[in-house]
């Protein structure tokens, strides 16, 4: 294990790094370790994407990357979170690996969605509407038609009470004036 240090003129100690020499992933051996002490932004790997759907937009850590005719982008050492997307396809989501002066190929398999609206004949289907084929019992024709007459039924009686608790001998006149 060797252990190495970035010491500025004044002797102060900038950034330090530990490298495990003789190990299967050895961060770039000594060279590596260098990199990392003394210029940490090339310290990077690159990803070469192999993509199945023309027109997919790329995503790392959540930005949207904009990918070279060789479809390769460089990116710091480390797992990146990459997210492929098409209005046609299934996302592709899949956190990667990313080895210093290594490219790393991802071969990117987007699924197709079943349906999708170029497939379609005639008339495209409104989203401003929903009609349902089996509707739910309260919007059925007949639910409606015996909510109707129960409410006009309820609503006679209601009336009827109401009419029948005046007096029946008592007249009153609008005005004031005597009844016939």
């Amino acid at each position: 294990m060797t252990r190495r240090s970035s010491i500025s003129a004044t002797g102060k100690e900038l950034r330090s790094t530990t490298l495990t020499v003789g190990t299967k992933d050895d961060g770039g051996g000594p060279n590596g370790a260098a990199v990392r002490l003394l210029e940490p932004d090339r310290y990077r790997g690159s990803l070469r994407f192999v993509i199945d759907a023309k027109g997919a937009t790329v995503y790392v850590n959540g930005t949207k990357i904009a990918l070279s005719g060789t479809n390769e982008i460089a990116l710091p050492v480390g797992t990146q979170a990459v997210r492929v997307t098409h209005p046609e396809y299934r996302d592709f989501v899949k956190f990667i690996d990313v080895d210093y002066g290594k490219t790393t190929d991802v071969a990117v398999g987007m699924t197709q969605y079943p349906i999708i609206q170029h497939d379609l004949q005639g008339k495209p289907i409104s989203t401003d509407r929903i009609t349902y084929i089996n509707p739910p019992w309260y919007q059925r024709p007949i639910a409606v038609g015996v909510g109707a007459t129960v409410l006009t039924v309820v609503t006679a009686i209601i009336v009827a009470n109401i009419v029948h608790s005046f007096p029946a001998g008592e007249c009153r006149k609008v005005g004031g004036g005597p009844c016939d």
